[in-house]
């Protein structure tokens, strides 16, 4: 059996969260400059969210059905830790098989496409800081995969709720320019 080693530089925290612009353009460089290994979406291995694993083991060539297969995963959790529930599988049935399709299906249609871009993971504010020494912001306890940049979309209300002073410049920083893979969306330049 082949030795691993997990090496890593101590990086010593201080401010959290860090400046949201800095940050903010750190993140959608990050998201720009990320290239999948495989052009698709997904990842080498099972991260995690804590102690609860994400699907992330598998390569997919549509987000729709990635983020499909890792809901999936979460609601087979939930009833596995609750028991059945007629109900809520009858919800989870009409979200993963209809709600899912008709939402993002149409990103990747009709001469469209989604550049499947590193993300964090579990980015919020308890997992990033800035470096005491560089000033720089960085990132921490990550669970990665490959995906559509704006996953993160759905965590912006409790982002906006911990961060109401700083929205305004998270938004700002967003806004620097399109990486979604489509050139011809997004501001233009100047």
């Amino acid at each position: 059996m082949a030795p691993y080693v997990w090496a890593w530089d101590f990086r010593e925290p201080g401010e959290q969260p860090p400046d949201l612009v800095n940050f903010t353009a750190r993140l959608v460089e990050l998201h720009k400059k990320s290239i999948s290994p495989t052009g698709k979406f997904g990842f080498h291995t099972t991260t995690c969210h804590g102690a609860i694993t994400q699907f992330t083991n598998t390569w997919e060539i549509s987000w729709a059905e990635l983020y499909k297969k890792q809901l999936g995963h979460m609601f087979a959790m939930d009833v596995e830790k609750h028991g059945p529930w007629p109900e809520f599988e009858q919800l989870v049935d009409i979200t993963l098989n209809k709600v899912i399709p008709r939402l993002l299906e149409p990103l990747q249609s009709d001469g469209r496409s989604i550049k499947p871009c590193l993300l964090h993971g579990d980015c919020w504010d308890e997992n990033t800081a800035t470096d005491m020494e560089s000033g720089e912001p960085f990132v921490f306890d990550a669970g990665s995969f490959y995906g559509h940049n704006e996953v993160f979309e759905g965590m912006k209300e409790l982002v906006k709720t911990y961060c109401k002073d700083d929205w305004a410049a998270f938004e700002k920083g967003k806004r620097g320019g399109d990486y979604s893979g489509d050139e011809s969306k997004g501001p233009k330049k100047e």
